[in-house]
């Protein structure tokens, strides 16, 4: 599965804004679309619509997954007992795999990823903790045509709370299932907390929980998409506001987008970043913070002595000892939300 999927919605668009969509999608070589056929009931555009997507897709060695429902099973006289037939009826709708909700049980959703064509059955990921022992132990899923997804929750206060979707990737990632979750800054989310995140805080943020990600909003513009593509895959990405002084050998240290991650050696206050033993001497910047802050990005100055250039970032009050200046403080939400996901070895970046 792509790390990002983008949604269509096939009622609301039109032909020439969907073809624009996907070339644009294309251009920024993204692989992944999500749409939904609920309540087509035999309406020829949305046919038309579908099968101009999914030839575009085609030719930019693109995917494209959709969401059914059991109308629209009965609308098309589909049944789990072909399972065959049925898996060729999307096959030949040009779709490579479906999402079910509601329209199969879990032993015709098992049954349904047996098959040679690798056409994926993607699953309901907020029920994995109550159905993935079911579906790998007891039925055994072939879990190579398996992708789980996490419900989308429209009405605010609906959404998961990050354990209760932590527990299920964790089901997911320990059967090797790929698991994603949606985001989106006009229609709903995954998770409760990114209500009102910007879309750019909610991928990075689901990117640090190790997810894979579905954009809800359709037609996302190209500046969106630009930003998109620059997102580090597997980095937590923590946003800073940059202290007005810094020097410009501290703003390269802070910005160094290749080398920082936690070193494995944990210490008790501080997340520590590989010593920059090449760098200038660095000059102590006077502050009158008596304390460093939780969030607060420091680096060791030539007080340090050896120590001169590591980048530190604060994870409890200590106590300004005159060795390290203040370069940066993380922004809201990643302070209070990124930083438990900044483990031994992890890789992380700065943006301003």
């Amino acid at each position: 599965m792509s790390l990002f999927g983008f949604s269509v919605d096939l009622h609301s668009a039109t032909k020439a804004q969907l073809t624009n969509y996907i070339e644009l999608l294309a251009k920024y070589q993204k692989q992944l679309i999500f749409t939904s056929l609920v309540g087509f009931a035999n309406n020829q555009e949305l046919w038309e619509k579908l099968a101009q997507v999914t030839q575009l897709a085609k030719k930019y060695q693109m995917f494209v997954y959709a969401t059914i429902d059991q109308k629209f099973l009965e609308n098309y006289n589909l049944t789990y007992k072909k399972t065959k037939e049925l898996i060729n009826f999307f096959k030949n709708k040009g779709l490579a795999g479906i999402k079910c909700d509601q329209a199969f049980d879990l032993t015709t959703q098992t049954k349904l990823t047996y098959n040679n064509q690798e056409f994926k059955i993607i699953i309901n990921g907020s029920h994995n903790l109550i159905n993935l022992d079911k579906l790998v132990l007891e039925y055994r899923i072939n879990n190579k045509n398996v992708i789980s997804c996490y419900n989308f929750y429209q009405q605010r206060y609906t959404a998961a709370s990050v354990d209760q979707y932590l527990i299920n990737q964790y089901e997911s990632h320990i059967n090797n299932i790929p698991f994603a979750g949606f985001v989106s800054d006009k229609q709903g989310c995954s998770l409760e907390i990114h209500r009102d995140w910007s879309l750019s805080a909610q991928i990075h943020h689901l990117i640090a929980l190790g997810t894979d990600v579905i954009i809800v909003n359709q037609f996302v513009s190209e500046t969106e998409l630009k930003l998109i593509t620059n997102i580090a895959q597997k980095k937590v990405t923590l946003a800073v506001d940059i202290i007005e002084d810094i020097s410009e050998v501290e703003r390269k240290i802070l910005f160094d987008d290749k080398n920082h991650f936690v070193r494995p050696d944990l210490a008790q206050d501080l997340f520590i970043s590989p010593i920059r033993n090449e760098v200038d001497k660095i000059k102590v910047r006077a502050t009158n913070q008596e304390y460093f802050e939780v969030g607060d990005v420091i680096i060791c100055n030539e007080n340090a002595l050896i120590d001169c250039g590591q980048l530190q970032i604060v994870t409890k009050r200590i106590k300004n000892d005159g060795i390290r200046n203040l370069v940066a403080k993380i922004k809201e939400p990643y302070r209070s939300h990124f930083l438990s996901e900044l483990k031994a070895t992890r890789s992380f970046k700065f943006i301003a």
